[in-house]
């Protein structure tokens, strides 16, 4: 048995417990963080700084962005990478954070930039991350 969209008519492809289609998105609800999602309709903020860790997948940033500038009139001004790696095993056992490497950092934020055509920022440029924000609400 083939379930179909009802917007599209195309099939929905299963991934976890909900359904998604290819071509139209229904069953993305999986991927809405509610209580996020009040915050962000109750304050309606005019920009977002997008904060990524090392290891997130860029379809994952890609929807992330997309939802944000989609939910209100705001935009991602920037993305800030966030520079450690902590793993679950490590958190429970209380592990100190894996600090990872300039270069790479160095490397994914080019990549990042490249790709979605929004600053990314990571390490101790805050002044360039302040200097950003103030030109977005200076425009």
């Amino acid at each position: 048995m083939q379930i179909i969209c009802l917007n599209c008519r195309g099939p929905l492809k299963k991934t976890g417990q909900d359904y998604t289609c290819s071509c139209c998105g229904i069953g993305n609800i999986g991927f809405y963080p509610l209580a996020q999602h009040d915050q962000i309709l109750a304050t309606c903020p005019d920009g977002f700084i997008l904060t990524v860790n090392y290891d997130d997948a860029e379809d994952y940033i890609e929807r992330a962005i997309n939802y944000l500038n989609s939910i209100v009139y705001g935009e991602v001004i920037a993305i800030y990478l966030f520079g450690y790696k902590i793993d679950r095993l490590s958190f429970i056992q209380h592990k100190e954070p894996v600090n990872i490497e300039k270069d790479l950092l160095s490397a994914k934020a080019r990549s990042l930039a490249e790709k979605f055509g929004i600053p990314v920022f990571f390490d101790n440029q805050y002044s360039e991350l302040i200097e950003t924000i103030e030109n977005f609400f200076q425009e």
